[in-house]
């Protein structure tokens, strides 16, 4: 199951996080499959000299009766400064396939080591996070499975009221066209508060 998608705006290709607005913290999403409950994806954001970390961790699994039918499990580590990404370490278990990304930042380049993936990228990219908006500003992304580049087209599709732990908030939502279709929704500030896509006939709805 892909978790990482985005989209894309060639001139905007010089975008890097803006320190200033990333805020310390943790987020916590319900997943939902088919409106039962799936698993968690959370991410903490720490202040990390003049720059800060990022903590991704995703769980989410399906039983059938006492049998598990489906697990996945994705642990990753960005690490960021002014200039932009500096490193990536990732890991990414789906069933008994395992996959990883390592990025380390040379220069103008990104050193990447991957599953998929293992060369240079132009430095000024971002990783397939979804809680970083900026990616939305992007032709291309690091898939944080693999460290393959991933191509991507984005559609604004309009504002909405979303509903989240702490009431309904205004959010605009976009349209991820890629490997795997998708809607993410960011409120004025720029924080991500939903997601919805479809995997193998499944409905998966973060909250």
């Amino acid at each position: 199951m892909r978790l990482a998608l985005a989209a894309a705006a060639a001139a905007a290709f010089l975008a890097v996080p803006a320190l200033a607005s990333i805020q310390p913290g943790r987020t916590e999403f319900e997943v939902t499959r088919n409106g039962e409950p799936f698993g968690r994806h959370v991410v903490t954001v720490a202040r990390s000299g003049d720059g800060f970390t990022a903590e991704v961790a995703i769980d989410l699994e399906a039983k059938v009766g006492p049998v598990t039918a489906y697990s996945y499990r994705h642990r990753c580590t960005e690490r960021w400064s002014v200039a932009g990404l500096l490193s990536l370490e990732c890991t990414d278990r789906e069933g008994r396939r395992t996959q990883s990304a390592r990025v380390a930042r040379e220069g103008d380049r990104l050193a990447v080591q991957g599953s998929g993936f293992t060369g240079a990228l132009d430095a000024r990219m971002l990783p397939s996070s979804w809680w970083n908006d900026d990616f939305l500003t992007q032709p291309s992304v690091i898939d944080t499975r693999t460290g393959r580049a991933m191509p991507l087209r984005i559609r604004r599709v309009g504002v909405e009221s979303v509903a989240t732990a702490s009431g309904q908030v205004r959010a605009t939502r976009y349209r991820v066209e890629g490997s795997l279709p998708a809607d993410v929704w960011y409120d004025d500030a720029g924080r991500w508060v939903k997601l919805s896509f479809t995997a193998r006939g499944q409905t998966i709805v973060y909250r």
